[in-house]
Protein backbone atom coordinates (compact mmCIF):
# COMPACT_ATOMS: atom_id res chain seq x y z
CA UNK A 1 0.00 0.00 0.00
CA UNK A 2 3.00 2.71 0.99
CA UNK A 3 4.89 1.88 -2.59
CA UNK A 4 1.42 2.75 -4.16
CA UNK A 5 0.34 5.46 -2.24
CA UNK A 6 4.26 7.00 -2.80
CA UNK A 7 3.31 6.94 -6.47
CA UNK A 8 0.67 9.41 -6.86
CA UNK A 9 0.74 12.89 -6.26
CA UNK A 10 -1.79 14.94 -4.01
CA UNK A 11 -4.58 14.29 -1.59
CA UNK A 12 -7.38 13.29 -4.03
CA UNK A 13 -4.98 10.48 -4.64
CA UNK A 14 -3.88 9.32 -1.84
CA UNK A 15 -7.36 9.18 -0.63
CA UNK A 16 -8.53 7.40 -3.26
CA UNK A 17 -5.77 4.44 -3.03
CA UNK A 18 -6.74 4.76 0.57
CA UNK A 19 -10.60 3.90 -0.08
CA UNK A 20 -9.27 1.00 -2.88
CA UNK A 21 -7.56 -0.74 0.06
CA UNK A 22 -10.39 -0.52 2.71
CA UNK A 23 -13.42 -1.13 -0.32
CA UNK A 24 -11.04 -4.23 -0.39
CA UNK A 25 -10.49 -5.16 2.91
CA UNK A 26 -14.31 -5.17 3.71
CA UNK A 27 -15.44 -6.65 -0.18
CA UNK A 28 -17.81 -3.91 -1.00
CA UNK A 29 -19.01 -3.78 -4.29
CA UNK A 30 -18.62 -0.41 -4.77
CA UNK A 31 -16.48 2.32 -3.30
CA UNK A 32 -16.71 6.05 -3.97
CA UNK A 33 -14.95 8.90 -2.57
CA UNK A 34 -15.98 13.06 -2.53
CA UNK A 35 -13.94 15.46 -1.88
CA UNK A 36 -15.37 18.16 -0.16
CA UNK A 37 -15.30 21.77 -1.66
CA UNK A 38 -14.23 24.14 1.32
CA UNK A 39 -14.87 27.22 -0.55
CA UNK A 40 -18.35 26.35 -2.11
CA UNK A 41 -19.89 24.08 0.64
CA UNK A 42 -19.88 21.33 -2.23
CA UNK A 43 -19.00 17.54 -3.23
CA UNK A 44 -16.83 16.70 -6.03
CA UNK A 45 -16.75 12.80 -7.21
CA UNK A 46 -13.76 11.39 -7.52
CA UNK A 47 -12.32 9.11 -10.35
CA UNK A 48 -9.61 8.14 -12.01
CA UNK A 49 -8.58 9.77 -15.29
CA UNK A 50 -5.49 9.02 -17.22
CA UNK A 51 -2.51 10.94 -15.42
CA UNK A 52 -4.65 11.86 -11.88
CA UNK A 53 -7.81 11.70 -10.26
CA UNK A 54 -10.22 13.80 -11.81
CA UNK A 55 -12.80 15.61 -9.61
CA UNK A 56 -16.37 16.55 -11.06
CA UNK A 57 -19.24 18.41 -9.04
CA UNK A 58 -21.53 16.07 -7.58
CA UNK A 59 -23.68 17.85 -5.20
CA UNK A 60 -23.80 20.58 -2.48
CA UNK A 61 -23.47 19.50 1.55
CA UNK A 62 -27.56 19.44 2.25
CA UNK A 63 -28.34 17.41 5.05
CA UNK A 64 -31.87 15.42 4.34
CA UNK A 65 -30.92 14.43 0.62
CA UNK A 66 -28.66 12.11 0.43
CA UNK A 67 -26.36 9.83 2.53
CA UNK A 68 -23.12 11.04 1.47
CA UNK A 69 -24.12 15.23 1.78
CA UNK A 70 -25.46 14.27 5.33
CA UNK A 71 -22.30 12.78 6.24
CA UNK A 72 -20.36 15.72 5.09
CA UNK A 73 -22.76 18.06 6.90
CA UNK A 74 -22.58 15.87 9.98
CA UNK A 75 -18.94 14.37 10.19
CA UNK A 76 -20.58 11.18 11.66
CA UNK A 77 -19.80 7.78 9.96
CA UNK A 78 -23.81 6.59 9.04
CA UNK A 79 -24.88 3.21 8.00
CA UNK A 80 -27.75 2.30 6.06
CA UNK A 81 -28.87 -1.55 5.65
CA UNK A 82 -31.34 -0.46 3.31
CA UNK A 83 -30.73 2.76 1.76
CA UNK A 84 -33.29 2.96 -0.81
CA UNK A 85 -35.86 2.55 2.11
CA UNK A 86 -34.05 4.79 4.47
CA UNK A 87 -36.60 8.16 5.28
CA UNK A 88 -32.93 10.04 6.48
CA UNK A 89 -31.94 10.01 2.70
CA UNK A 90 -35.30 10.67 0.01
CA UNK A 91 -32.48 11.10 -2.48
CA UNK A 92 -30.44 7.64 -1.57
CA UNK A 93 -27.20 8.06 -2.61
CA UNK A 94 -27.67 10.17 -4.95
CA UNK A 95 -26.28 8.89 -8.31
CA UNK A 96 -28.47 7.71 -11.23
CA UNK A 97 -29.37 4.02 -11.72
CA UNK A 98 -27.39 2.97 -7.96
CA UNK A 99 -27.92 -0.35 -7.50
CA UNK A 100 -26.29 -0.12 -3.88
CA UNK A 101 -28.71 -1.59 -0.79
CA UNK A 102 -26.11 -1.33 2.00
CA UNK A 103 -24.13 1.74 2.29
CA UNK A 104 -21.61 2.77 4.14
CA UNK A 105 -20.13 6.39 5.06
CA UNK A 106 -17.29 7.55 6.47
CA UNK A 107 -16.02 10.81 6.62
CA UNK A 108 -12.21 11.96 6.18
CA UNK A 109 -11.56 14.66 9.07
CA UNK A 110 -7.85 16.37 9.44
CA UNK A 111 -6.56 16.66 13.09
CA UNK A 112 -7.90 20.71 13.27
CA UNK A 113 -11.43 19.23 12.37
CA UNK A 114 -11.88 20.21 8.68
CA UNK A 115 -13.25 17.65 6.66
CA UNK A 116 -11.49 16.72 3.69
CA UNK A 117 -13.74 14.31 1.87
CA UNK A 118 -16.41 11.47 1.97
CA UNK A 119 -15.99 7.80 1.55
CA UNK A 120 -18.95 5.83 0.43
CA UNK A 121 -19.19 2.13 0.64
CA UNK A 122 -21.95 -0.26 -0.84
CA UNK A 123 -23.31 -3.45 -0.99
CA UNK A 124 -25.79 -3.71 -3.91
CA UNK A 125 -29.18 -5.77 -3.91
CA UNK A 126 -28.64 -9.62 -3.27
CA UNK A 127 -24.99 -8.64 -1.58
CA UNK A 128 -25.56 -9.44 2.37
CA UNK A 129 -25.24 -5.95 4.27
CA UNK A 130 -21.75 -5.27 6.25
CA UNK A 131 -21.37 -7.10 9.26
CA UNK A 132 -20.52 -4.92 12.68
CA UNK A 133 -17.26 -6.29 12.29
CA UNK A 134 -16.35 -4.75 8.44
CA UNK A 135 -17.44 -1.38 9.69
CA UNK A 136 -15.30 -1.64 12.48
CA UNK A 137 -12.63 -2.40 10.00
CA UNK A 138 -13.41 1.27 8.27
CA UNK A 139 -13.38 2.79 11.56
CA UNK A 140 -10.04 1.60 12.36
CA UNK A 141 -8.60 2.50 8.79
CA UNK A 142 -9.42 5.69 9.23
Amino acid sequence: MVERIEEHDGIPDVLYQLSSNISTAVKADEVFLFMVGAQENSLYLCSEGEECIQLTPFAPIDPGTNIVAHVAHSRQPVFSEDILGDERFPLGTGRDGSLAKSVLSLPLIQPNGEIVAVIELSRQVGSPPFTQQEKQVCNVSL
